[in-house]
């Protein structure tokens, strides 16, 4: 059920090749460089597999009490399986710009429109799968979230103690770019 913590929907189990992860059929996305300039548009298996560097965005949706709504990502997940992330998240495609695909993230995995998003920041990741990011951050005053059970084995509200804790003690539990997002969010108000 979503909402309660420890709260879990089981999952098939699920294989997947890297052609099949996460991508739906026909996903373009746009190559840039670290200065985030496009220099070519590819699917996003081709991206994938040729180890491109492409766009990527989190949300993170706070209740009006400021805790932040949090998925535990499904164990079938290519990257970050078992980890807890963003409310929300996933690739920029083809001609989107970080905003649009912010709003259509939260449609897509929570099922949440009609709310406004704040740029939080962006950062780059390099190595085997690199991307640039931008960070959003909204309100949301519901907890009727839906769609989430594409991505994750559970979604929860965490306070930001409750997050600090994981940070410090078990940070192998965090998405890295999760840890990014959060370090952004550290004395600024969304």
């Amino acid at each position: 059920m979503v909402g309660k913590k420890g709260s879990v929907k089981p999952r098939k189990t699920i294989s997947k090749t890297i052609a099949e992860h996460g991508a739906k059929a026909g996903e373009m996305v746009d190559i840039v460089t670290k200065g985030d300039k496009v220099t070519k548009t590819v699917s996003r298996v081709e991206a994938m597999e040729k180890g491109l560097r492409y766009r990527f965005v989190q949300v993170l949706v706070f209740t009006p009490e400021r805790e932040l709504w949090v998925q535990w990502r499904s164990r079938h997940k290519m990257i970050c399986p078992r980890q807890f992330s963003a409310s929300a998240g996933g690739v920029v495609e083809a001609g989107q710009t970080y905003e649009e695909a912010a709003l259509c993230e939260l449609q897509e995995e929570l099922g949440v429109t009609g709310v406004d998003v704040v740029e939080v920041g962006r950062y780059t990741v390099d190595g085997k799968e690199p991307y640039n990011a931008a960070v959003f951050a909204c309100q949301y005053d519901g907890d009727d979230l839906t769609g989430w059970e594409e991505e994750a084995d559970a979604l929860d509200v965490m306070t930001e103690e409750e997050l600090m804790f994981l940070k410090e003690r078990f940070p192998y539990l965090l998405a890295s770019g999760f840890v990014k997002a959060l370090e952004m969010l550290e004395g600024d108000e969304a």
